[in-house]
């Protein structure tokens, strides 16, 4: 059915442009030029053997004797002379106006994914359901009396049509709907969480996720791990140049530590957050400096790049009337996680701190929610994870201007059931609601944390992930990077008191790095 409504569609578009073509008239020059360039054609048409007469005498053709005879295609008038009578057209039935269709509805749920139902009509055999704001209009055919969208946007408008057609594929009926998609939003039920509590914790060593055991400096290694994730069974390691900010991505199995694949040098710009999207396959980096807008895309199987792209959240204005892109923007991001449940890639911004929602597919962003952390903790962000209920920051151990902060610290936020606040919306409509009630990452609405962990580790640390056992309970993880100085001692020509003499000194041998992932367990 779906094939012959769309066939017979065909058909009647092609009679419409042949009912509506021009056709030839003989007796013209242009006729007559089509009708010279026939070979078959040798008559010669002149004055001697056609006439057209002022009086509206028709062109006929020889008779026997030379004279010319009415040509069949006009009507003799009283005379005999032959005037052209145009014949009556028939009347055309006009179409009937197609009907309504009735009682359409449209549900949104879950989030993204909408269902329309109408009621049947009388004689309908198919419906088309189509939408400009989708895979560009592209229409659904279907039997049913119901047809499911996926993909939707967050805080989209989106307008449907739904055509009914009987079994001789004409159209019988139009029922249309509306529907705005509500803002990005989480949920949970919280007595099915943890609560977690602020501790201090000396996790175990596990091993050690270098290259190679030595990395001169001068030859540009891969020996900085930064971004690090896990899809349950292999962990991901960006491993990066301190020398070109490129990295290689090792892939590790969890199960015994073994390095199973290993990427090409990317140009991933020193990678500072990475995480794994469970539902694309795909694993997703931020960068720093130059491109500190920039996310990208690899793919987990083949450790390929797939995409890279500057993302966008410049369509938020805060109560001053600051853009995100004035002021926030040009910080870039810090770190990022992706949460399956809600489908969604959260960041961290620079300087500022603010978590972003950004949408998978098109990298925009849908969602902001602010924190008030960056002050009170001021050690460096580094990397980030996320579940259900919780965003973890990671912060690496500090001391600079007479602060200091000794140990790696996680920064546990808690999600909260309301509406983020959605970018998207706060330009189009300057609602004050959306630039004044700015919700924080928290319970109780501070955006200060609902538990701090304290990490007992000796380096650097760089990032963190977690994997989910068969019993519901999450088990996370460390990454963290030392850098060693070796030093030989090596004979040096000096002068002391006025005279050359050969004495041994220390000479930098080579940067040791050593990158060791940590067994945090269950936080």
């Amino acid at each position: 059915m779906k094939d012959r409504c769309l066939k017979t569609r065909i058909i009647t578009i092609l009679l419409a442009l042949v009912l509506v073509l021009p056709v030839p008239v003989f007796g013209t020059e242009e006729a007559g030029a089509a009708v010279n360039e026939d070979p078959v054609t040798e008559t010669e048409f002149t004055d001697e053997n056609v006439t057209g007469e002022e009086d509206g005498t028709a062109a006929g053709t020889e008779n026997g004797d030379g004279d010319v005879t009415p040509d069949e295609t006009g009507a003799e008038n009283g005379d005999g002379t032959g005037d052209v009578i145009e014949p009556e057209a028939e009347p055309e039935d006009e179409p009937a106006e197609p009907g309504t269709i009735e009682n359409v509805t449209i549900e949104e749920n879950p989030s993204g994914t909408v269902v329309i139902e109408w009621d049947a009509f009388s004689g309908a055999v198919c419906y088309e359901v189509s939408s400009l704001a989708i895979d560009e209009g592209a229409p659904v055919m279907t039997e049913e009396c119901s047809q499911t969208f996926t993909g939707l946007k967050h805080g989209a408008d989106y307008d449907f049509v739904i055509a009914a057609y009987d079994e001789n594929d004409a159209m019988i009926a139009v029922g249309t709907v509306h529907i705005k998609t509500v803002a990005f939003s989480v949920t949970y039920n919280e007595a099915s969480y943890r609560k977690l509590s602020s501790k201090t914790i000396s996790p175990k060593k596990k091993f050690n996720i270098n290259l190679t055991s030595m990395i001169k400096e001068s030859n540009n290694g891969y020996s900085v791990v930064q971004g690090g994730c896990t899809d349950g069974t292999y962990a991901y390691y960006l491993m990066v140049s301190t020398k070109t900010q490129k990295g290689r991505v090792l892939k590790v199995r969890m199960s015994n530590n073994k390095v199973v694949a290993r990427s090409k040098v990317l140009n991933v710009h020193h990678g500072n957050g990475m995480t794994y999207d469970s539902k694309r396959k795909k694993l997703v980096v931020i960068a720093r400096e130059s491109r500190k807008q920039e996310i990208t895309v690899i793919d987990a199987s083949s450790l390929k790049i797939t995409r890279q792209q500057n993302v966008k959240y410049d369509n938020f204005a805060d109560a001053e009337g600051d853009t995100l892109n004035s002021v926030h923007q040009s910080q870039g991001l810090a770190a990022i996680a992706y949460v399956r449940k809600y489908d969604c890639y959260i960041a961290l911004e620079r300087t500022y701190h603010n978590l972003l929602i950004f949408d998978p597919d098109t990298l925009q962003a849908i969602g902001m929610v602010k924190t008030d952390i960056g002050e009170k903790y001021p050690g460096t962000f580094q990397g980030m994870d996320a579940d259900d209920r919780y965003v973890y920051l990671l912060l690496s151990a500090y001391n600079k201007n007479g602060k200091s902060q000794p140990y790696n610290l996680i920064v546990a936020l808690d999600w909260n059931s309301e509406n983020l606040l959605p970018v998207v919306n706060a330009t189009k409509s300057k609602d004050p609601k959306y630039v004044e009630e700015a919700w924080y990452c928290n319970n109780d609405g501070s955006g200060t944390p609902d538990a701090v962990i304290r990490v007992r580790t000796s380096y650097e640390a760089e990032n963190i992930y977690h994997t989910t056992d068969k019993n519901g309970k999450e088990h996370f993880y460390l990454s963290e990077y030392r850098s060693k100085p070796v030093y030989k001692k090596v004979r040096k020509r000096v002068k002391v008191n006025g005279k050359w003499k050969r004495k041994k000194v220390w000479k930098l041998r080579y940067i040791k790095r050593d990158n060791y992932v940590y067994d945090l367990g269950v936080i």
